[in-house]
């Protein structure tokens, strides 16, 4: 009984640990993606705890789905960059993904675009 009572625990840290992770993703996914006139939004809807079952974990982990930007996100940052002396090297991100403004760039690439202007800032 003891064991079960344990292994009963741990199984219910674990699950608490799994809805963290997905809190802070989707975080992370409505700061990203977010425009920055339009606040993130919060959910009103009641919150469930529940505990997921051994058979719904995959077995494989699953691929990372691409982070998506918006254009007004990558416009924002690509300015923030320029403005902080590196206004030659956001043409040449620009450039080197095939166009000369932001609004010719293909919305695909603006996650490369964004790692790249990262760099930049951090720089």
């Amino acid at each position: 009984m003891e064991k079960t009572k344990a292994i009963s625990e741990a199984l219910d840290g674990l699950a608490e640990c799994g809805h963290g992770i997905v809190k802070l993703a989707e975080a992370l996914k409505r700061y990203y993606a977010a425009d920055d006139a339009e606040p993130p939004k919060k959910k009103n809807a009641a919150k469930k705890k529940e505990v997921p079952r051994a058979e719904a974990v995959p077995s494989e982990p699953q691929p990372e789905p691409k982070p998506e930007y918006s254009k007004e996100y990558v416009r924002k940052l690509l300015a923030d960059v320029a403005n902080n002396g590196h206004r030659e090297k956001v043409k040449d991100i620009i450039q080197r993904h095939g166009a000369n403004s932001l609004s010719q760039i293909d919305p695909g690439e603006y996650a490369a675009i964004v790692k790249e202007a990262e760099v930049l800032v951090h720089a």
